[in-house]
């Protein structure tokens, strides 16, 4: 009997070997190079590469998303744990319930435009983007915009602060910052023509700095 049982759980146990490294084992892609439109996909990493456009909708992004640069990447409903970075004169659309665990970094991008409803659990910095553009977005930490052409930050809940630097957007209304709930400091330092809140006020927790002093 002892020697049927031993049998038995060697047999046992040699099919569990045998099955387990098949499904604990499946082959994962490190990146996934994305230049198309792609409905409800899972990855871990995503490279929009240069020149190419990328669009996610009821996606999901379990690491990091790079933008490559002249590259563009929509993001419809989809769910990014990691960061995005946004390089040279690439562009970076979110909408609709987007939501971004990580931060946005954007680095001389052509564009930045959060729309309807987006979430960034961390910080936005846009250096050197041409457009930046927040519509209804909770920022969990800091929004940082500086040497950017055109600025619009409106109807956003920000935790952290929100600083506004050297920015030259030329004439008219260019440098917009307008009815947002800041939970920080508006701190706003150099900036040709100074920011406008276009008369509606933002609600700030911490202190008006600089050119955002009446904002």
């Amino acid at each position: 009997m002892k020697t049927f049982y031993w049998t038995f759980a060697a047999l046992v146990l040699g099919v569990i070997l045998a099955i387990s490294p098949a499904t604990a084992q499946q082959p994962v892609t490190a990146q996934k190079i994305c230049t198309q439109l792609i409905d409800a996909g899972t990855f871990n990493d995503v490279l929009v590469p240069s020149n190419a456009t990328c669009t996610l909708i009821e996606s999901l992004v379990q690491g990091n998303i790079r933008v490559d640069t002249n590259a563009t990447l929509n993001l419809i409903v989809t769910t990014v744990r990691g960061s995005i970075t946004v390089d040279t004169n690439a562009t970076l659309t979110a909408a609709e319930g987007t939501i971004i665990n990580g931060s946005v970094l954007a680095t001389n991008a052509a564009s930045i435009s959060l729309n309807q409803g987006v979430t960034i659990d961390t910080n936005l910095s846009a250096l050197g983007t041409g457009t930046v553009d927040v519509h209804i977005t909770f920022i969990g930490g800091n929004l940082f915009v500086a040497d950017a052409g055109s600025i619009s930050i409106n109807l956003s809940i920000i935790n952290g602060n929100v600083d506004d630097e050297r920015n030259n957007t030329g004439s008219g209304n260019t440098n917009v910052i307008t009815d947002n709930r800041i939970g920080g400091n508006l701190v706003c330092i150099d900036n040709t023509p100074p920011p406008t809140n276009l008369g509606t006020p933002n609600r700030v927790a911490g202190n008006r700095v600089g050119q955002c002093a009446g904002l």
